[in-house]
């Protein structure tokens, strides 16, 4: 697609964004069009105060894609953090007109010339062997019984408080992981630490590329919903410093030795991983959706997000990899749930 033809198509859509943004502000303020506050169960209701200044604020944003949309392929990255931001909070309109814009935005744009980028080359690790690859198989099965599915009873734990047994339980498990996988943890993390500048290059626009396709399906996904996934919904419920400790620290570190690092042990080729691996996560975050069937429309975000992780660890055979794109991935849902929980406030 020519660049004038993606700058017009672009410009449009904020212009349509900024009246219909006006006509809103100017509807709710006046009263003509009654508001009722938008509600998604789980989640605070919003304001018409705090929904008018929402409204005002993705004004501002399209007003700057016009600006920058000028010198496209100079802000390209900038125009699509922004157009992120608008389908975050945004309406239906700033929803259809977001994915219409990074669509465009992601397509080659052919009269203009780019020099060829080298092509990043990964470091190559020390291979470690692998025998007796169905014994990591049956170990894997086991931890994930104990600690996902729940089906082997700790009676020792029963008298012990909440908090405490989820940290104590967590501690368990980091050690036998961190047991198991004591070879790969060491050489990976050395690799990683002597290449950190090469591996954050291979982060970042892996996670800008697969955050645009998580917002893409997701949306439509919350819009059939109705309603925060179950998962999200328990994590609200605990005390934010403890949500915080679990996905940022806990989770990042666990759940990749766990659905990467062991199973990939028992499950040497790639794509049979990658698969096995996303099913299996997107799996165990809906074990407890059982009380609405429609939540398990969330499945598919989270196996997506799964998939993702694995075909990481795949390429970078670095488990620090895998952790450190889950850390990130999961400190920007943590800051956007406090942001959201703050306009709900």
């Amino acid at each position: 697609m020519k660049l004038a033809t993606k700058q017009i198509t672009i410009r449009i859509i904020s212009v349509i964004a900024i009246i219909v943004s006006l006509i809103s502000i100017y509807g709710f303020a006046s009263g003509i069009v009654p508001y009722e506050g938008i509600q998604i169960e789980g989640m605070p209701s919003i304001s018409l105060e705090v929904q008018i200044i929402l409204l005002s604020c993705l004004i501002a944003i399209n007003i700057l894609i016009l600006i920058l949309v000028q010198k496209l392929i100079k802000y390209k990255k900038i125009l699509i953090t922004l157009n992120i931001i608008q389908m975050l909070f945004g309406g239906m309109i700033h929803i259809i007109g977001g994915i219409i814009a990074l669509v465009l935005l992601l397509l080659d744009t052919k009269d203009v010339i780019e020099e060829p980028k080298k092509p990043l080359k990964l470091p190559e690790l020390e291979k470690i062997e692998v025998k007796r690859k169905w014994l990591y198989l049956i170990l894997w099965i086991l931890l994930f019984s104990v600690f996902y599915l729940g089906l082997i009873p700790m009676p020792f734990l029963q008298n012990i408080p909440s908090i405490l047994r989820i940290f104590l339980l967590y501690g368990i498990q980091a050690l036998i992981l961190g047991y198991l996988l004591r070879k790969d943890i060491k050489r990976d993390f050395l690799t990683f630490k002597g290449n950190l500048k090469t591996y954050m290059k291979y982060i970042f626009p892996k996670l800008g590329i697969f955050f645009i396709i998580y917002i893409v399906i997701s949306i439509p996904i919350a819009l059939i919903a109705r309603q925060i996934s179950t998962n999200q919904a328990q994590l609200n419920e605990l005390p934010l410093a403890l949500t915080a400790t679990m996905a940022i620290i806990f989770a990042p570190i666990l759940e990749e030795l766990m659905f990467r690092g062991l199973l990939r042990k028992s499950i040497p080729n790639d794509t049979i991983f990658m698969i096995i691996s996303g099913l299996i996560f997107g799996t165990a975050h809906m074990l407890y959706a059982e009380e609405n069937l429609t939540m398990y429309i969330y499945i598919i975000p989270y196996t997506l997000l799964g998939y993702f992780l694995a075909r990481s660890y795949a390429k970078t055979n670095n488990i620090f990899t895998n952790i450190s794109i889950h850390f990130l991935w999961n400190t920007f849902a943590i800051i956007l749930n406090i942001v959201v929980q703050f306009i709900g406030a």
